[in-house]
């Protein structure tokens, strides 16, 4: 019998970290809306991450936190540049409030950079590679033990040839052993079964994990 999950209780505080320099056109659009935001949503707070003049013009506002980074991840940059040349980057420092309290974080720059900090900075979930591995196994085996013309092609003598090369031997020009032909291709189907039955809920998993975060 599976314990019942008890619900999360609404946060009292939102705190979210955002990206001030991020995009076409950096803290000249992110700091309006971030203001707009914090006048419909009292129960946000901001963490401001940017250069200092850049958040010059948000000095004093409530329920802001400036966080200072000096270098900025352009929508040009490559991947390696924002993860291994621009250490303080303010995508990066902004990505980095998750682990000391923030709640989310924004960020309008380059998407490339930002699923490569993320990844690297946050890692996954424990266990989530496994279902992806396993869905991978299982639909990578079905044609592939289904296969007839690689096997054909490849195995095709008596030593090497696949179940379902085998069943060809039943299948003759004016007689066919459907009696051997369908005893074969039920013993072909079990190890898929098997398999299935194994991995089963690896993929269940998968599919969950993904659907309802």
């Amino acid at each position: 019998m599976s314990a019942e999950t008890t619900p999360l209780a609404p946060l009292q505080t939102v705190r979210i970290a955002v990206d001030c320099m991020g995009g076409d056109h950096g803290a000249s659009v992110t700091l309006p809306a971030c203001r707009s935001f914090l006048a419909k949503h009292p129960q946000a707070e901001l963490l401001l991450v940017g250069s200092a003049e850049a958040l010059a013009p948000a000095q004093g506002w409530a329920r802001c936190t400036p966080v200072i980074a000096t270098e900025v991840v352009t929508m040009d940059d490559p991947i390696e540049v924002a993860l291994r040349k621009k250490r303080d980057s303010s995508m990066r420092v902004a990505i980095n409030q998750l682990k000391s309290g923030a709640h989310a974080c924004i960020s309008a720059g380059n998407t490339g950079a930002l699923m490569a900090l993320s990844r690297f900075l946050l890692k996954t979930l424990d266990g989530i590679d496994r279902p992806a591995i396993a869905t991978v196994a299982v639909f990578t085996m079905i044609p592939a033990w289904n296969d007839l013309w690689f096997p054909l092609i490849l195995a095709p003598s008596d030593e090497t040839k696949t179940v379902t090369l085998g069943v060809q031997q039943f299948i003759g020009q004016y007689v066919t052993n459907w009696n051997a032909v369908l005893a074969a291709l039920s013993l072909a189907i079990a190890p898929i079964l098997i398999l299935y039955v194994v991995f089963s809920r690896h993929l269940v998993r998968g599919l969950t994990m993904g659907a309802v975060k």
